[in-house]
């Protein structure tokens, strides 16, 4: 019989459903006969087991504890057990349940990352989340989500190449120039600075080590570069790095009135401050009006005067376009 036409995640899904209604678990043998996805297949062959084993795999790297309990004297033969969810995998540890606030930021957490490479991990985190009995009360973030942005494209290539020490190349679109530049970089190390992902390497354009931000890269293709020896990080570069970066955050000052009961009252942690005014260091001012302007009325850009110029400049486009 024909296996129905379904991904392998939905097989899968499938499968741990069977599994968790299961009191007892289930053979390899019933599963395949009774499992949607694997064609109820009564004479299953080597190729129906195979699968049901990858799906296997699959499910216990989601983090599901998946038992194996003998149902007869020969334990090396895996098609005489039965199959079952562990209860832990679906309960809080011992002592501990979230509260509807915890759950609002693992929800709010998972809009960071909606877009990249880690999706897939995500949205299984949060199917186990609910599956816990806690739906994440989505309407209390709404607000807050627009304020979030998903990591850049270039983030997983560049991960893998830190990993694997490859020299890579990219378009990359200097702060304050619209001209593009190619760079060819050893990336050593990821930061977050101010809101900002930036890789942090070897810079053979300039040779030394820069910071780049992950914003600027205009081509998302990030491209290795084979005949280019790798430069490893020192201590010395390291430090000579971080000098450079704090040397020019710190030139970088906005001073900001919020308004309260507001969205951006909540982005910005004003709970913690003495007042209505924050100040905020930035590392690129365009991406900081980007920032600041997402939040129109909910706030006003007190200094430095061109910051202020450049968030009610675009707030004046996006009125216009819209009128």
């Amino acid at each position: 019989m024909a296996v129905e036409r379904i991904s392998p995640s939905e097989r899968q899904l499938n499968l741990t459903f069977a599994l968790l209604r299961s009191d007892f678990g289930l053979t390899k043998r019933e599963i395949l006969a009774g499992v949607p996805g694997y064609g109820y297949n009564l004479n299953p062959n080597e190729s129906d087991f195979t699968m049901f084993d990858r799906d296997k795999d699959e499910i216990r790297t989601a983090g599901i504890v998946l038992e194996q309990v003998p149902i007869s004297g020969d334990e090396g033969d895996n098609r005489e057990f039965r199959y079952r969810i562990a209860k832990r995998t679906f309960g809080w540890p011992e002592g501990f349940h979230p509260t509807p606030l915890q759950s609002r930021l693992l929800e709010l957490a998972a809009h960071c990352w909606q877009d990249i490479s880690l999706t897939k991990e995500l949205q299984m985190a949060m199917t186990r989340l609910v599956a816990l009995g806690e739906s994440p009360d989505r309407a209390a973030i709404s607000e807050l989500v627009p304020s979030f942005r998903p990591l850049d494209a270039a983030f997983g290539p560049l991960a893998s190449a830190i990993e694997s020490a490859d020299v890579v190349c990219f378009s990359y679109r200097k702060p304050g120039s619209d001209a593009v530049e190619t760079r060819t970089i050893s990336p050593w190390r990821f930061l977050n600075v101010e809101g900002q992902w930036l890789i942090q390497g070897w810079c053979f354009l300039r040779e030394e080590p820069r910071n780049f931000l992950l914003q600027r890269i205009v081509d998302k293709k990030i491209k290795k570069d084979p005949n280019t020896e790798f430069v490893a990080a020192t201590k010395e570069l390291l430090e000579q790095a971080e000098t450079d970066l704090e040397e020019f955050r710190s030139a970088n000052l906005a001073t900001i009135r919020v308004k309260p009961n507001t969205a951006a009252w909540s982005a910005f942690e004003m709970d913690f401050e003495n007042s209505d005014v924050k100040q905020l260091r930035f590392l690129d001012a365009e991406l900081m009006a980007n920032r600041l302007r997402r939040f129109g009325g909910q706030l006003e850009v007190l200094s430095p005067q061109a910051l202020s110029d450049a968030v009610l400049s675009g707030l004046r486009k996006v009125a216009a376009a819209h009128a």
